[in-house]
C-alpha cells in the first residue's frame, strides 16, 4: 500500500497542475480529479470544472469539511458524485448551486450546514432526493 501511495503522490507531483486553493487527487489514465480539501477562505466558492487536462468528476469526503466562510458554492456539470460529509458543518453555508451531470450524492453532504437554505439545482438526481 505504501508503494501505490508513493507511485500516486509521485505522479500527481510531475503534472504540475495549479490547483489553486484546492487539494486534489489526479487520475492519469482517466485525466480526471477529485477534489479531496479546500484551503482558500472565500465566501463564494466555484468548483473549478477542471485543472490543466483533468476534468474534475468527485468532491470527497471532507473535502470543505469545517470551512466556516463558506456561504455559497457553485458545483459544475462535470461533477457527477458527493460524498458522504463533503460538507460537514460548514455553519455559513447557505446557498448550493448544482449542475445537471449529478449522478451520485451520498447521505450527509451537508450535515451540520445550519445556514442552508436555497439548493438550487439542475439535476434531476437531487430532484428526486429531495421530493
Amino acid at each position: 500500500l505504501v508503494c501505490i501511495v508513493a507511485l500516486f503522490a509521485s505522479s500527481c507531483q510531475q503534472s504540475n497542475v495549479d490547483t489553486g486553493d484546492f487539494e486534489c487527487e489526479f487520475d492519469n489514465e482517466s485525466n480526471t480529479a477529485a477534489i479531496i480539501g479546500y484551503n482558500g477562505n472565500e465566501e463564494d466558492v466555484d468548483v473549478p470544472q477542471a485543472f490543466g487536462k483533468y476534468t474534475v468528476t468527485s468532491i470527497e469526503r471532507n473535502a470543505f469539511a469545517e470551512k466556516y466562510d463558506i456561504s455559497r458554492v457553485t458545483i459544475p456539470e462535470t461533477v457527477t458524485t458527493i460524498c458522504q460529509w463533503a460538507f460537514y458543518n460548514c455553519e455559513n453555508l447557505a446557498a448550493v448551486h448544482f449542475s445537471e451531470g449529478l449522478q451520485k450524492m451520498e447521505n450527509l453532504v451537508f450535515i451540520w450546514c445550519q445556514a442552508l437554505t436555497t439548493l438550487h439545482n439542475d439535476s434531476s438526481l437531487l430532484r428526486r432526493r429531495i421530493l
